[in-house]
């Protein structure tokens, strides 16, 4: 019964994330904002349709993925919210955020990423012009956060 109960309150009270700024506050209010708690860290973890090992041949479009996962993030009131500040919750577990990295070729220019993706939460393409084997990044690129980079993923490129 109390295990009920108990986690049942803490599912109705969790807004941002475990630390709250008042023990009172059992959800988000509207002059409240969430900003990057203490420890606040990104994970970006890139893929592609063919592995982490991808082999393609020169002109074929390779499909990339990326999962992002970040916080904690801390319940602030909108009158400290700071620069980096978010109206509601964001999502402890983005999916298909491919479209809203940005990416480091390795050797660069002979790759070209198609950038006419209608959301920015989508998959992204690459296309490589010459044969060759080449390390791919992926750095999540949110305005007020530090960059945090991906995983490399190497795609052996063949004629």
């Amino acid at each position: 019964m109390w295990r009920r109960v108990v986690l049942g309150i803490l599912s109705f009270g969790l807004s941002c994330s475990e630390s709250r700024t008042s023990p009172t506050a059992s959800k988000q209010q509207p002059n409240a904002r969430c900003i990057p708690g203490p420890g606040f860290a990104q994970t970006v973890r890139i893929t592609s349709s063919k592995g982490d090992r991808a082999t393609v041949r020169v002109g074929e479009a390779l499909t990339l993925y990326a999962t992002r996962r970040s916080g904690p993030w801390k319940l602030v009131s909108a009158a400290i919210d700071g620069e980096c500040a978010w109206p509601h919750h964001p999502p402890v577990v983005e999916r298909e955020v491919a479209g809203n990295l940005s990416w480091e070729l390795t050797p660069p220019g002979l790759g070209e990423f198609d950038h006419d993706n209608p959301g920015q939460n989508a998959t992204r393409t690459v296309t490589f012009s010459a044969p060759g084997t080449f390390e791919l990044k992926g750095t999540s690129a949110v305005w007020c956060l530090p960059r945090y980079p991906s995983n490399s993923i190497y795609i052996t490129v063949e004629k």
